[in-house]
């Protein structure tokens, strides 16, 4: 089996009673996105390699991916004690900003300077976005995320592109 090797980077407290499952972290230390409460993603499924996710507590081993709305392809691993944004992965699909006088906050925008995601810090200073907050206040305000299909293919390698084509035309046959 392949294995990636990666680190996280959190501290060991007692605080992590504090971390509600329904936040996601974003994490400038962090190499990798992560999710452990699969009511966040869409999609759920095993792919052929496994992700070694290493911290100062020891590491897991996940095979597992999902889809973030508004976001895209994240791991998913149930045992991780944190939903996780990685600050190196998110620029790659958004403008990432903090501002320690205005807000004390990340501000994370699409690229083509429209939708706006925004991480406050808690009180034990990590800094979260609630995702349950976050949906509530779009259904109210009747805001859909939508990704294009370029910007859901850039979660993918060429391999599995490439793969997946030939699925859909073996599909189609059958």
């Amino acid at each position: 089996k392949m294995f990636k090797k990666v680190s996280v980077a959190l501290s060991q407290t007692d605080e992590y009673s504090t971390i509600s499952p329904w936040w996601i972290l974003i994490d400038n230390q962090a190499t990798l996105d992560v999710i452990c409460n699969g009511a966040l993603l869409r999609d759920i499924r095993t792919v052929n390699y496994h992700m070694r996710i290493c911290c100062n507590a020891g590491y897991r081993l996940t095979n597992q991916q999902g889809y973030l709305p508004g976001y895209g392809v994240v791991w998913y691993c149930p045992e991780a004690i944190a939903n996780i944004l990685a600050v190196c992965r998110a620029k790659r699909r958004y403008r990432v900003v903090f501002d320690s006088d205005n807000g004390n906050q990340f501000v994370l925008t699409k690229k083509d300077g429209g939708t706006k995601k925004v991480f406050e810090m808690s009180s034990i200073g990590l800094y979260y976005l609630d995702a349950y907050a976050a949906q509530a206040r779009s259904e109210s305000s009747g805001t859909v995320l939508v990704d294009t299909v370029e910007n859901n293919k850039a979660s993918y390698t060429k391999a599995e592109l490439d793969r997946a084509q030939l699925a859909r035309v073996l599909q189609i046959r059958i």
